[in-house]
């Protein structure tokens, strides 16, 4: 997992985002069907007062999904008395 932010506030927060369970579930919640471990991207808004790094709010949000993990977690729930045609 990475973070960013843009001075020393938002590393800050960042942090604190990603190491909170309560918050990555809040996160987690808006993910799509389909999607479970994947890759995902969050835009956080921070607040800051006097300096000192506020609150943090989710700002947006994607969640990428792996076509190719899909398809294999597709093929594997099938039965296994599978019949394979060579297209050649």
């Amino acid at each position: 997992m990475a973070s960013a932010g843009i001075g020393s506030n938002g590393p800050e927060a960042a942090g604190e985002f990603i190491v909170s369970p309560e918050r990555l579930s809040e996160l987690l919640r808006s993910a799509p069907p389909g999607w479970k471990n994947g890759n995902f991207e969050a835009v956080l808004k921070v607040e800051v007062v006097d300096g000192s790094t506020g609150a943090s709010s989710i700002v947006a949000s994607e969640f990428l999904v792996d076509r190719l993990f899909n398809l294999w977690a597709l093929l594997d729930s099938q039965p296994q008395n599978r019949t394979y045609r060579d297209s050649a």
